[in-house]
């Protein structure tokens, strides 16, 4: 399309204020735009033409569709384009929200009513889908097929398109994610983690080897984070979530809680799962292009977090979380190039509360008497207390969900 010409035709005069849309961006174009008009939609003293607006609009459906006649092959025998077709209604509406005026919306519609679109490079595939494709061939492939050699180049990867991800590249994909988007943060000394262990009534494990991460030779179950045979630290950040990913009711009869509050003797970087960035707004040209993987990372932090029954199938439905978490423990670094000690993750049982896992080992939890060869420990045991299932009486609702590991 030649750059002085526009998909869209209107001709009536319309001005539009920054407050009659609801996307910051675009508001800010207005706010460059002003003249002394009246908004034609809630009279406000000062507003822009409706051609700024409808130029943003413009280029945010271009950055992603195009004319069908640029992309698609046309068969009048079978009907026409042969691919599927937009409306410039369709294409309007499947724009985030950006205003909640009706009537501003009708013009937008009636300016790009009679043009047609398609998706840009209709039979390829973009940045969401090779990712949310690479990373559902990873997941199957480790879960089903080779757990021990997924990452080698396979002789048939060499053939796909260069646009998808095989389960050889998938985790390099994850990191790059991870560090473009800048997931990582610093806990620093003396946070506070929350422990909790289900015990008999009267016992009362007070160490910090009893209530630190479980010894390698006794993590006879699968967790969420950690196969069998390799211990981690698994807290929360409060006792409410910490109680909530360990307690069972169905087993509380004759049962108590250990609840055991840990500090970290130093700062620890973490990847974090808990608060991704914001969306960047479709108007905005310079970040647009990240929405595509920013969508994706959104979809892959549910999917690391959904609720997993503790049963036989949580053996293999934890392996892809594993692999993932054994990556960041032992090949992603930092911004610093540093080495990452965790990971913080929303809860399944309730994704407002943040539970934790960290690289800590049973010798890392102290204080212990240490040998000559043993290691630093980096979290101290500071408190511990024993409480009665029916303290946690509120948090009865989300009880009702699938164990979620840890």
């Amino acid at each position: 399309m030649d750059p002085d010409e526009h998909s869209y035709s209107f001709s009536d005069e319309r001005y539009v204020c920054a407050a009659c849309v609801s996307d910051l961006v675009l508001a800010h174009e207005i706010e460059g735009a002003l003249e002394s008009a009246t908004c034609s939609y809630c009279g406000a003293p000062n507003a822009a033409d409706i051609s700024v607006v409808l130029d943003a609009i413009e280029q945010a459906i271009t950055s992603e569709h195009t004319d069908p006649a640029e992309e698609l092959p046309f068969e009048s025998a079978e009907g026409g384009y042969q691919g599927t077709v937009l409306t410039g209604w369709d294409v309007v509406e499947s724009l985030d929200e950006w205003t909640e005026c009706e009537d501003l919306v009708a013009d937008v519609v009636e300016a790009f009513a009679g043009t047609a679109w398609c998706k840009r490079d209709y039979f390829g595939i973009d940045e969401q889908e090779a990712l949310r494709f690479g990373w559902e061939r990873f997941a199957e492939e480790v879960k089903h097929r080779t757990r021990f050699r997924f990452h080698e180049q396979l002789k048939e990867e060499a053939e796909t398109d260069p646009r998808e991800i095989p389960p050889s590249r998938m985790l390099e994909a994850l990191g790059t994610l991870f560090n473009d988007f800048g997931l990582f943060r610093v806990l620093p000394v003396a946070t506070e983690f929350h422990r909790a262990r289900v015990i008999r009534s009267g016992d009362r494990p007070n160490s910090a080897t009893e209530l630190g991460t479980v010894p390698n030779e006794r993590a006879n179950l699968p967790n969420r984070m950690s196969p069998a045979g390799i211990g981690m630290f698994y807290a929360g950040v409060d006792e409410a979530t910490a109680v909530l990913e360990t307690y069972d009711p169905s087993r509380s009869d004759g049962r108590e809680i250990a609840i055991a509050i840990f500090r970290n003797e130093r700062a620890l970087r973490v990847l974090d799962l808990t608060s991704l960035p914001p969306m960047p707004s479709q108007f905005d040209p310079a970040n647009r292009q990240k929405r595509l993987s920013l969508a994706f990372l959104f979809s892959f932090v549910r999917d690391l977090t959904r609720a997993v029954a503790r049963d036989e199938r949580a053996h293999t439905e934890y392996v892809p979380t594993q692999v993932v978490t054994e990556y960041v423990r032992h090949r992603v670094k930092g911004p610093s190039g540093s080495a990452i000690d965790g990971i913080l993750y929303r809860s399944s049982r309730d994704h407002s509360r943040i539970a934790v896992v960290l690289f800590a080992e049973n010798d890392h939890c102290g204080p212990r008497d240490r040998g000559w060869s043993d290691p630093e420990p980096f979290l101290t045991l500071i408190a511990v207390r024993y409480a009665h299932p029916d303290e946690f009486v509120s948090l009865s609702s989300n009880f009702s969900n699938p164990a979620a590991g840890g």
